[in-house]
């Protein structure tokens, strides 16, 4: 049975990314056009498994403890909209919070959305604004960094990290 085929503007919409530094679009993670042509490479481990394995690639980012979450969201309360960003329950408040920055920025968990921990096992979110697979090259849309900026509530510029691929396993 064949799949039915999609409209050519959904899938259109079902874009993540983009070349553009300057696209309308501040939701779309801004890439380089080396990240499209990287390239896996074959690896054994101390098993003698083989796996696969893309090279590091380096992104732009804001990185924010979840106690951190909590606390912005504590200092907003409701926005002008009315929305409510503080609960008495401090999960459903970084899981509210985290629907907010879907909504502002379109990242979402492994979309752009990566926790990590840090040396004193304090757990943290990297937000991705744009990456590359060179130093060098990565992307620093102002519009997308403007966006994050007024989301979080803040003046300092982000940093760009270097984040390592996942092994793949055959």
């Amino acid at each position: 049975m064949a799949a039915p085929s999609a409209p050519l503007n959904s899938i259109a919409s079902m874009a993540t990314w983009t070349y553009d530094e300057n696209h309308d679009d501040v939701r779309l993670m801004v890439i380089s056009r080396g990240m499209v042509n990287q390239k896996a490479s074959m690896h054994r481990d101390s098993l003698g498994i083989q796996y696969s394995q893309l090279p590091p690639y380096y992104g732009l980012c804001y990185a924010i403890p979840y106690m951190n979450i909590y606390n912005l969201c504590k200092t907003i309360e409701e926005d002008e909209d009315g929305q409510q960003w503080l609960f008495d329950d401090e999960c459903y408040t970084i899981y509210k919070w985290l629907e907010h920055l879907k909504e502002a920025t379109g990242i979402s968990r492994d979309n752009g959305l990566y926790e990590c921990e840090i040396k004193d096992s304090q757990l943290v979110l990297l937000m991705v604004i744009s990456c590359s697979d060179e130093l060098e090259t990565v992307p620093r849309p102002a519009k997308r960094i403007q966006r994050f900026k007024d989301f979080l509530r803040v003046t300092k510029e982000p940093v760009v990290r270097r984040f390592h691929q996942p092994n793949m396993y055959c």
